[in-house]
């Protein structure tokens, strides 16, 4: 059986029974519209609650269930998107400098886990604690977009082109490695800025030299 977005609540529940009220509020907050990302975003917010604590003693069996999820047909690739991007990363971002709790839960991870974590890490330039060992991540050069190509997205996003919240979110976080903080330009700025003028106030406060497309 391939786990879709309708199963993956169950999916998460059979594995950490205590989510579901975490889920419940989060269910809630969006009117009863829940997706693969933000069931993901929220259980990230869980796990990291109980990651604080002295021991959490499910951890094993959550990212046991996650691997699961990542290998082979075991879920479709919505879901994989959801794990990866609404989980992981969320959790390696969130204690990048805390290794007493990246040392919690690290060393459970499996190895398609693994995979996915050590190449976010080399696409934003970060080695996280306990991942690596003895290797070391094939850093990229900092991550650039022309001109044109970000006045491009900026401007799909303006128009909501994008043909689903995936490939969206997808170019919001390239944006957001080129340029940090345009996205507060982009979805929380009232002065409704023109996409040119996102583009050039993101730019001046990145210090960015303008570029040819």
């Amino acid at each position: 059986m391939i786990i879709t977005a309708n199963d993956f609540i169950q999916y998460l529940l059979g594995i950490e029974p205590e989510f579901k009220d975490d889920y419940g509020s989060y269910f809630k907050f969006m009117h009863g519209e829940a997706n693969p990302h933000g069931i993901a975003t929220a259980l990230s917010d869980f796990v990291s609650k109980r990651l604080r604590e002295d021991e959490y003693k499910n951890a094993k069996a959550v990212f046991a269930g996650i691997e699961t999820l990542l290998t082979g047909n075991r879920a479709d690739e919505n879901i994989k998107n959801a794990i990866c991007t609404c989980f992981l990363e969320n959790l390696l971002n969130r204690f990048t400098e805390e290794h007493n709790i990246l040392d919690r839960f690290i060393p459970v991870l499996g190895p398609e886990s693994i995979k996915y974590c050590k190449a976010w890490d080399e696409f934003t330039r970060v080695k996280t604690h306990g991942l690596w060992g003895t290797e070391k991540p094939n850093f990229r050069s900092r991550f650039k977009l022309s001109d044109v190509e970000a006045l491009e997205i900026i401007e799909a996003i303006k128009l909501r082109e994008y043909k689903s919240e995936i490939e969206e979110d997808n170019k919001i976080r390239l944006l957001e490695l080129a340029m940090p903080g345009i996205s507060n330009l982009l979805f929380y700025d009232r002065r409704d800025l023109a996409p040119t003028q996102i583009l050039e106030e993101a730019k001046s406060k990145n210090n960015a030299k303008p570029r040819k497309g």
